[in-house]
C-alpha cells in the first residue's frame, strides 16, 4: 500500500514499472478500471486488517503501557461527507453555516491508544446518534485492567457500571452541574 501523492494514472503507471523489472508480466491499467475496482471493496475489508493489525501488535510487540496497563482515550467528532445518492439513503442533511448549504454529516467515535499512537476501534453513526451510543461500539475491545480516558459527552453510569464489570479503571471528564457526587468533591476542596 502506497500513499497516493500523484494523479491515479500516474501512480499506477509507477507502481507497474516498478513491479515489471523482470520477474511480473502484468498488464496495464487505466484509471477508470482501478475505479471501479476500488468501488467494489467493502468496507469491511479495511475493518478486518485492522483488528487483525491490532491483535497481532498487542500480541506479537513490545507495546508501550503505563505502570503497566494499557491506556485508551475514547473521544469523538463529526464529520463532513461528500454528497452522494447512496450516502443519502443512510445520513441525513443537515444546514450549517452562513446561507444555511446542506451538508451530509456523520457522528465518528474511536477508541485511540494514545502511547502506541493506534486505533483500536472506531464507530460511525448518523448525526443525531450520541457519542455514548456510539461508544458501545468500542466495548468489546476493552479489557480488565485497561485505563479508559474519556471526555465530558461520555459520562454515564450505565458505561461507568460496564467499565468496572469489565474490570477496567476510567476517568471520565463531569460537568459538576449534573454530578453531585462531584459538586460535593468540588465543594469540600
Amino acid at each position: 500500500m502506497n500513499v497516493i501523492t500523484k494523479s491515479v494514472q500516474k501512480e499506477l503507471n509507477h507502481y507497474y514499472k516498478l513491479i515489471q523489472s523482470g520477474q511480473f508480466d502484468i498488464q496495464h491499467i487505466s484509471k477508470s478500471a482501478f475505479t471501479q475496482a476500488r468501488a467494489k471493496l467493502k468496507h469491511t475489508a479495511f475493518v478486518e486488517l485492522n483488528d487483525q493489525l491490532v491483535n497481532e501488535f498487542y500480541n506479537e510487540a513490545p507495546w508501550m503501557s503505563w505502570n503497566g496497563r494499557r491506556t485508551l482515550s475514547v473521544d469523538g467528532s463529526t464529520m463532513v461527507l461528500p454528497d452522494s445518492p447512496s450516502l443519502r439513503e443512510v445520513y441525513t442533511a443537515h444546514r450549517f453555516g452562513a446561507g444555511e448549504r446542506e451538508k451530509l454529516i456523520a457522528r465518528i467515535s474511536h477508541l485511540y491508544d494514545p502511547l502506541n499512537k493506534m486505533i483500536i476501534h472506531a464507530s460511525v453513526g448518523k448525526y443525531t446518534d450520541s457519542e455514548k451510543e456510539l461508544c458501545k461500539g468500542h466495548l468489546d475491545f476493552i479489557q480488565s485492567g485497561d485505563i479508559v480516558l474519556g471526555d465530558r459527552y461520555y459520562a454515564s453510569v450505565w458505561l461507568f457500571l460496564v467499565l468496572q464489570k469489565i474490570g477496567a479503571d476510567f476517568v471520565v471528564r463531569l460537568n459538576e452541574e449534573h454530578w453531585t457526587a462531584a459538586k460535593q468533591l468540588l465543594k469540600g476542596m
